[in-house]
């Protein structure tokens, strides 16, 4: 997982993104990448999920030492593909802001793995 052109939410310096992964009612968050608009996470999450599953949502932040964190924007994914073909290599999902306005994208991969 990795970020593109993330808009930069800091007066001074680059924001210092991470992300939060939710899917159903359960979420995980990505480590945060100091002084970047273009973060590499490389990192792996696993969700148990269902057939009611459709998608998970990604939200993004830059962590701030003083004060809440800034919102950078979200992004959907879309699992049926994942589904069907039990991988889906990395992928670039763009990163909206709360009125819709482009705020970078984020690559990804995807991997399905049945219960026995």
């Amino acid at each position: 997982m990795e970020g593109h052109g993330l808009m930069d939410a800091d007066i001074f310096g680059k924001s210092d993104p991470y992300a939060i992964i939710y899917c159903q009612k359960e979420s995980q968050k990505s480590k945060v990448i100091d002084g970047t608009t273009h973060p590499l996470w490389n990192q792996s999450f696993t969700f148990n999920v269902d057939s009611e599953i459709t998608d998970i949502f990604v939200k993004l932040f830059d962590k701030d030492d003083l004060g809440a964190d800034d919102p950078l924007g979200s992004f959907v994914v879309p699992l049926n593909k994942v589904f069907t073909e039990g991988h889906v290599p990395p992928t670039r999902y763009k990163v909206t802001g709360p009125l819709g306005q482009p705020q970078g994208e984020v690559s990804l991969a995807l991997k399905f793995t049945p219960w026995c």
